[in-house]
């Protein structure tokens, strides 16, 4: 856990110290050797970090002063899980990993040069960003020592993030913006060297893949509240 307390004065708001800062974090690790063929790991992490408001300043109201009429909070929080497996199958040895990773990232920033234009009294645009991952990988290489060497494998990606976008005035949702982004990959891979001496050694590989993107995106201007 982090506490770091704010040095940035909010003059608009009257509020002192408005970009202080708390982070929370946490790592766990365990590895089972269930035998000498089999090991297990696990791995997990998770970090939320809170900010009260913007790093910015305007140095003519003085030092470390900004001014926004609406508050600039931001929450950046993500978590983080691998699981891996390795055997030895006697002629290679087999290693399977997989981890899974989610982040939501959430922050507003005051618009209010945008209000002055509509005649509006505050404005602030609103984002939350989110991503969503899931990878697989399983791999066969040949145990080491001799002149030939190879590794051949399989990998697995599907990736979801999203943005959503909203700026408001007092009196109507100016501006709306969603997107979404779906992005599945699969790959066959392989490497194989030789070593023709000590220090001389030949290297071929190949990796085929095919991705698939899918992708929704809506924008939308002046909505009723």
């Amino acid at each position: 856990k982090r506490d770091l307390g704010g040095r940035i004065d909010n003059a608009a708001r009257g509020e002192k110290d408005v970009n202080e800062e708390d982070v929370d974090g946490a790592r766990a690790s365990l590895k089972v050797v269930a035998n000498d063929r089999l090991n297990i790991s696990l791995t997990a992490l998770y970090q939320d970090q809170h900010v009260g408001g913007a790093q910015n300043t305007n140095p003519v109201l003085g030092d470390l002063v900004q001014f926004r009429r609406r508050q600039e909070p931001s929450q950046d929080n993500f978590r983080e899980y691998n699981g891996t497996v390795s055997y030895d199958l006697g002629f290679a040895d087999l290693v399977s990993s997989a981890s899974y990773f989610t982040r939501d990232f959430v922050f507003t920033r005051d618009l209010q040069a945008l209000a002055d234009v509509f005649g509006a009294g505050t404005s602030s645009l609103d984002v939350d960003l989110t991503t969503e991952t899931f990878t697989e990988e399983a791999r066969l290489s040949s145990k080491s020592g001799g002149r030939f060497r190879w590794v051949a494998g399989v990998f697995y990606k599907d990736r979801k993030s999203g943005d959503l976008e909203t700026a408001d005035l007092d009196f109507v949702n100016f501006y709306r913006a969603e997107s979404a982004l779906r992005l599945k990959q699969v790959a066959l891979f392989g490497e194989a060297d030789y070593h023709l001496t000590d220090k001389l050694k030949v290297t071929a590989g190949l990796r085929a893949f095919r991705e698939t993107q899918d992708i929704h995106a809506e924008t939308v201007f002046f909505t009723p509240q």
